[in-house]
């Protein structure tokens, strides 16, 4: 009997690719990781490691035999635009369907083209993941592409800071998901024959500013914790000690960049898409973070 994975995830050490990778195995399918080099943290008896860069075609190609879907992630890269397009290339010589998941705006659609003209002005950090994505859409047979909305995991950068009263990250107002939803909705996509294809946005269950975060983690936590966000002087110090170097540092940047100076609203048909897709409401936010403090044991009154 042929026990070959079928399904290929690129990033499954990231949090979206390891969220995917967590739904898969929970649901006791098989994968492959491509990974660059073997990942202990990988090991699991479903779990093949597929040892490759994204940069070498011949590798890319021969992770990609045998298998039906691919869950794609963008790197942290400045070659990133060269490497989905290898991938898509590749995909579709071994008429493998492509699972995506990142910054996306739909080029089908009139608002979707609106969206994406704004963004680029907006946003010109993610202007090469919009155009590596609209590659993906254009090229790509019946891929899925999932643009999520800003994760609740990213809390987690500053749970120091969140622990000691202090909700640091500037916050507007924004929809915000977990990335274990959009795993399970990724992981709908890669097992399901009739899962359509098309472009998602994918949204949580409501809008979240600073003072709501900060309101939210006080409840989790059982004291008082008030939002700093305002403070661009320790918000730039906690950056610089906290975000990694290089592309992913910057990417990071633009990310919660984005977060200060730009406001997502919850959109009702988006979160019925999504509810939709799980075949259940989205998580919502204060649940989430209940379940954060509790498991790191960071809560005042666990049993309040």
């Amino acid at each position: 009997m042929n026990t070959e994975p079928r399904i290929l995830v690129v990033g499954a050490t990231g949090s979206l690719g390891g969220a995917v990778t967590t739904a898969l195995l929970g649901r006791g399918i098989p994968l492959a990781a491509l990974v660059r080099r073997h990942r202990p943290s990988l090991t699991h008896p479903l779990v093949h490691q597929e040892i490759a860069d994204l940069g070498d075609r011949r590798a890319v190609r021969h992770a990609l035999q045998g298998r039906t879907h691919a869950f794609y992630v963008s790197p942290h890269e400045p070659s990133e635009i060269d490497y989905a397009r290898t991938f898509v290339d590749e995909a579709e010589r071994a008429g493998v369907r492509i699972v995506f998941a990142g910054v996306h705006s739909s080029r089908r659609t009139l608002s979707g083209r609106l969206q994406a003209t704004l963004l680029r002005r907006l946003m010109p950090a993610y202007r090469d993941k919009l155009a590596l994505a609209a590659d993906i859409e254009k090229r790509a047979t019946d891929a899925v592409l999932l643009a999520p909305t800003a994760f609740f995991q990213n809390d987690e950068l500053f749970l120091e800071e969140i622990s000691d009263g202090k909700y640091p990250v500037p916050l507007r107002g924004f929809n915000m998901i977990s990335t274990t939803d959009v795993g399970e909705i990724a992981a709908n996509a890669l097992t399901q024959a009739d899962f359509p294809a098309g472009s998602y946005t994918l949204m949580g269950p409501r809008t979240v500013t600073g003072q709501l975060a900060a309101a939210v983690w006080a409840d989790a936590l059982g004291r008082p914790v008030t939002y700093t966000g305002d403070d661009s002087s320790a918000w730039e110090r906690i950056v610089a000690d906290r975000f990694p170097p290089g592309r992913k540092g910057t990417d990071f940047r633009a990310a919660f960049g984005s977060l200060a100076k730009n406001r997502l609203a919850t959109n009702a048909r988006h979160l019925a898409t999504t509810t939709a897709l799980l075949g259940r409401a989205p998580q919502d936010y204060s649940d989430w973070a209940r379940e954060v403090a509790l498991a790191r044991g960071v809560a005042t009154n666990p049993a309040g």
